[in-house]
């Protein structure tokens, strides 16, 4: 083979992005940032919060409850994401997402601070959905995962940047000067993304021609495709074993180490590590290993993580597991929601806003089933049968899930 030809070969193999496909990538890439901001802040912010609205802390992570009832809400604006474009409907989401962070920072106690908070987590549900949909549109699905993996770094630059740089703003202006600030990036994004977004030429026809106008046609016909539906119910697999892991890492750290908060602190800023790498990866190698072997591969090896991390003797050990945890999260989610982008192309949105439902249906789920284990000192058992439950997805995406590209 010539030197040329290998590098035609090269070409094909991993084809650049195009300019247009750059800028809708810098633009969606800013937003996850600023959006990822807003909604993880929240947990940095929760004494800041208590000591501005003068109620106790218990009443301020309510708002975790209210950005989980609204993601709920997501299904309600797919079908029209499909009919309208999902491109305006980013512009619609991360547009609610500003205002509400913006009427924050007026607020003037804790109830008007919640009802806005409500239109901060409907946004970042309607933004959310419809980010994973343009993705879909715009890039074709043999360079997809590696754009899924770009955009899905944000969420780690934010771990690692956004909120320190937040949780600074509330300790020196308050909690209203962090929202203020996720309010005021949430504009000039806006501005810049505007032009590039709304109304996608093409799109928007494309989608008013293919999808449903019924909401509820579109959805029957996802129910009648299997891999569509069994992809969806093993989101719940998916949500359930890393939020399983996390809720009770911290306790079981400061009791099984002695760790101060500090330090708790430290050993979880090593998920940060791992969602960069794990996006990297995603970026990098999704594409050519495939999507679904990729989404197999980063659930057996959260699965199996999941299971020895209580076994590591030493705290170093345990920050280490922490980042292969997260890096095999982000890149088998990042694997399957690309995959799951492509199985009904007409209705993408609406799928995806069912994605982001049970994905939140198997998160709230977790601390009601594995409370009485928690309570009972059964951690390790909670491990070991989140473990169970991430290899049995496993075994049903292999059997079940195509990754053939639907026409």
């Amino acid at each position: 083979m010539t030197s040329k030809q290998q590098e035609v070969g090269e070409q094909h193999l991993k084809p650049r992005f195009s300019r247009d496909e750059m800028a809708v990538l810098v633009v969606l890439f800013s937003a996850m940032v600023t959006v990822a901001t807003g909604i993880q802040m929240g947990n940095a912010l929760f004494p800041s919060l208590s000591r501005l609205m003068g109620v106790p802390v218990s009443r301020v992570t309510l708002l975790v409850s209210v950005w989980a009832f609204t993601g709920l809400l997501s299904p309600l604006f797919g079908p029209p994401s499909d009919r309208h474009g999902h491109s305006t409907f980013v512009l619609v989401g991360l547009g609610v997402f500003t205002l509400g962070n913006l009427l924050c920072v007026v607020a003037p106690d804790f109830a008007a601070l919640l009802v806005f908070q409500v239109m901060v987590g409907l946004g970042y549900a309607v933004f959310g959905f419809s980010t994973s949909a343009v993705v879909g549109d715009v890039f074709a699905y043999e360079t997809r995962a590696r754009a899924m993996g770009i955009v899905r770094l944000a969420v780690s630059v934010t771990a690692l940047v956004g909120v320190p740089v937040a949780a600074t703003i509330a300790e020196r202006v308050t909690a209203r000067g962090s929202f203020g600030a996720v309010g005021g990036m949430g504009l000039v994004i806006l501005a810049v993304a505007l032009p590039l977004l709304w109304r996608r030429p093409g799109e928007a026809k494309t989608h008013t021609a293919g999808a449903e106008v019924n909401p509820w046609r579109t959805i029957r016909g996802i129910a009648q495709q299997r891999s569509a539906v069994v992809g969806l119910l093993t989101v719940l697999g998916w949500a359930a074993v890393p939020t399983g892991v996390f809720i009770y890492l911290a306790a079981w750290l400061e009791q099984t180490f002695q760790l101060s908060e500090a330090q708790v602190g430290l050993t979880f800023s090593m998920a940060g590590v791992g969602g960069l790498v794990g996006n990297a990866l995603t970026a990098v190698w999704a594409d050519r290993l495939g999507k679904k072997r990729s989404a197999l591969l980063g659930l057996l090896v959260l699965s199996v993580t999941a299971m020895l991390l209580l076994r590591a003797p030493v705290v170093m050990a345990v920050a280490v597991g922490i980042a292969v945890f997260v890096a095999a999260l982000e890149f088998g989610v990042a694997s399957f929601s690309t995959l799951m982008t492509e199985l009904t192309p007409t209705s993408r949105g609406t799928l995806m806003s069912l994605f982001s439902l049970f994905n939140g249906l198997g998160t709230g789920a977790v601390p009601i089933i594995m409370g009485p284990l928690w309570e009972s000192g059964s951690y390790a058992m909670i491990t070991l049968v989140l473990g169970v439950l991430g290899l049995s997805t496993a075994v049903v995406i292999g059997l079940f899930v195509s990754e053939e590209r639907a026409l």
